[in-house]
């Protein structure tokens, strides 16, 4: 993913250690995961005092599976996928 500058010019919108890693093959790159938006844990603490919803130490549960649900088709997925595992 590439972010876009004012001035026209686009950046690469994550970093890893590897030098040119956005074009690396994937094979080659670091796990790397996105937020589902399942469970969300966070101090008040962590909002109030360092304006953040993430703060300065991050966990995770890790899951097999997720569903985003922004629509009614998403939810007719999510209901058949659920009801496979009865």
């Amino acid at each position: 993913m590439w972010l876009a500058r004012s001035d026209g010019t686009i950046v690469p919108a994550a970093t890893c250690e590897l030098r040119e890693a956005h074009s690396l093959p994937r094979q080659v790159l670091p796990q790397a995961y996105k937020t589902n938006g399942c469970v969300g844990v966070v101090r008040s603490r962590t909002i109030l005092e360092l304006n953040s919803m993430a703060g300065e130490c991050v966990g995770a549960l890790m899951m097999a599976d997720s569903y985003d649900i922004d629509t009614p088709e998403q939810m007719e997925r999510a209901a058949a996928a659920f009801a496979r595992l009865r």
